[in-house]
């Protein structure tokens, strides 16, 4: 667990209270099939005088919670990108400790939308009612989380790289009659070395 620990569960927190929250709206709608709610995009969604049968569980399973989640997976990514920026530290380490503790999180959401899909289901005297599969959703989700921890990463080096190549553009070095790239030699120093401690005049453009 890293120092930044607490920060990231609160983030969780956060996303995953609201989403809950949401899914307890619906499982109170056969209280007096009655519900009134928005989706991602602030549309309405209402209904009334109606069991959970046809258009409400398609709604329910049709991509209705997963915006709310994707954009936690984003918001917490900038986040912590953001807090390890203004600490000089190496969002690495930080985001894959996100990236493992969304993942019980995400299991969480969809054993909670199981449970108010059977609940909903009893009360509609829904026939023949079969579970949804939240295995393969989860995977979706779970890919979408890693895919976009991957990225996060990818454009990190991508920035260091591009760091790098501005600073070290040494000729090669001429031994007799051998030559020496040095640039190599450079770049592993520049990884090792904190960064704190360098400080790079970039090339003004003539």
């Amino acid at each position: 667990m890293t120092p930044l620990y607490p920060l990231t569960e609160d983030m969780l927190n956060n996303v995953f209270r609201d989403i809950h929250d949401r899914i307890t709206k619906w499982t109170m709608f056969c209280a007096n099939w009655h519900l009134q709610t928005t989706d991602y995009y602030g549309k309405p969604i209402s209904y009334s005088g109606i069991t959970f049968f046809g258009s409400p569980r398609m709604v329910f399973w049709g991509r209705h919670f997963e915006p709310f989640a994707e954009h936690g997976v984003m918001d917490c990514i900038a986040k912590i990108e953001e807090v390890c920026r203004n600490k000089n530290l190496d969002p690495a380490e930080y985001l894959h400790e996100f990236q493992l503790a969304m993942k019980p999180r995400i299991q969480g959401m969809y054993l909670a939308m199981l449970q108010t899909d059977a609940t909903l289901s009893r009360a509609s005297n829904i026939k023949n009612f079969a579970p949804e599969d939240i295995q393969s959703k989860i995977v979706t989700m779970e890919k979408y989380l890693d895919d976009h921890v991957k990225a996060a990463l990818f454009k990190k080096e991508e920035k260091e790289k591009i760091s790098m190549g501005e600073v070290i553009t040494l000729d090669d070095w001429k031994i007799g009659p051998f030559k020496l790239n040095a640039n190599p030699i450079l770049r592993w120093l520049f990884k090792k070395i904190p960064k704190r401690f360098l400080v790079f005049n970039k090339r003004k453009p003539y």
